[in-house]
């Protein structure tokens, strides 16, 4: 009996290496565009998710751009409810910190050094120097010293007035993409051959529900998380403690950089010791243990629990993806890092490193 071997034909090898070069060549214009690209990827984000709302919204009002716009509107007021109030936990622990910092510097020592500079200036310029600080080559070096602060300040309100303009963006973007959804996909869907659009479907029914699945599920584990942060911290009465265990839980959004949190944190335990005069490391010891807490509350309860086995990655491929994916495309691409390369990894075994039999023929069949 004849044993019919499966391998890479030429074509098959032209066809993965075009696939990749496009792969490659879409990654680096991504890279190129994604400053600009971030908002309409946040709006396609709050869209996908508001579409369910938006249909049962068109059922009542009929109109579909007022329904688009009604839930734009909605989804726009809920994010913008959940900052305020994250904002407003945030300056409550500001002041607190203020309060610590003034405990520390006090009034009086701060007026008995303000009164020493003023006599040591005093009585260190003479009359000569005083000219020469006033004289037009002094003034036009002030000048040039003053500008860039001037710069500076501009720049700040310009950024300020950028951050406005993104917001209007996202807000724009989701009312279209709302608007004329099912269009998009369907122009999307024709830019491909018509024996090509039955894998495209796959790919991109497969894609988004990875990505629902992980979102959904990231965003409840990291709530969690800032919530077990936030009251770890309270309890131990570390200072700005709820908003350094909300930073903590929104970090988590991209796996392991919930650590990153531990700077702000150190600094927060250097201030209480200082404030209550208890020794640091006995309560920087206590932050660890938060922090343990939360690991152990992650991996054990909230993670298998909520998103389960949805990456089925071990924690080396997670590293790799997050730096690969966030070298190509930033913050973006740490954020779809997992999805994109569970999916990824799911069609190189069923299409590359498991090819499916030609019709007729079976891996060991007689001939």
């Amino acid at each position: 009996p004849m044993h019919h071997r499966r391998g890479i034909t030429v074509e098959r090898f032209l066809h993965i290496v075009l696939v990749s070069a496009i792969v490659v060549l879409s990654l680096f214009l991504l890279n190129a565009v994604r400053d600009v690209l971030l908002p309409f990827v946040v709006a396609l984000a709050i869209a996908y998710l508001m579409y369910p709302f938006m249909l049962r919204v068109q059922r009542v009002v009929r109109l579909r751009a007022l329904a688009a716009l009604i839930t734009a509107l909605i989804a726009l007021l809920v994010i913008g409810g959940l900052v305020w109030l994250v904002a407003d936990i945030i300056t409550l622990e500001v002041k607190e910190l203020r309060r610590l910092l003034g405990d520390r510097l006090t009034t009086d020592s701060l007026m008995g050094e303000a009164m020493a500079l003023e006599h040591q200036v005093l009585g260190s310029v003479d009359a000569n120097e005083l000219k020469a600080m006033v004289s037009p080559e002094r003034l036009q070096e002030l000048g040039q010293k003053a500008v860039p602060g001037f710069l500076k300040g501009v720049s700040g309100v310009l950024g300020v007035l950028a951050t406005l303009g993104t917001i209007g963006a996202v807000a724009l973007y989701t009312f279209f993409i709302l608007m004329d959804q099912e269009r998009i996909i369907d122009g999307i869907r024709s830019l491909f051959p018509s024996r090509s659009r039955g894998l495209l479907k796959e790919v991109v029914q497969d894609l988004a529900r990875d990505l629902n699945i992980y979102f959904r599920g990231q965003f409840l584990v990291s709530m969690g998380l800032a919530v077990v942060y936030a009251t770890g911290f309270k309890l131990i009465g570390l200072p700005v403690g709820i908003g350094i265990g909300i930073l903590a839980g929104l970090l988590n959004m991209v796996p392991y950089m919930a650590i990153l949190s531990i700077v702000p944190a150190t600094f927060s335990a250097a201030l209480m010791s200082l404030d209550t005069g208890d020794a640091f490391t006995a309560i920087m010891a206590q932050v660890l243990i938060v922090y343990a807490v939360a690991i152990v509350m992650d991996n054990m309860v909230l993670t298998p629990r909520i998103l389960g086995k949805a990456t089925g990655l071990p924690p080396a491929m997670v590293l790799l993806a997050l730096s690969v994916w966030g070298s190509l495309m930033g913050l973006l691409g740490m954020i779809l890092a997992l999805p994109f390369t569970t999916v990824l990894i799911a069609y190189l075994k069923r299409y590359v490193l498991e090819p499916a039999p030609q019709d007729g023929t079976t891996s060991d069949g007689p001939a």
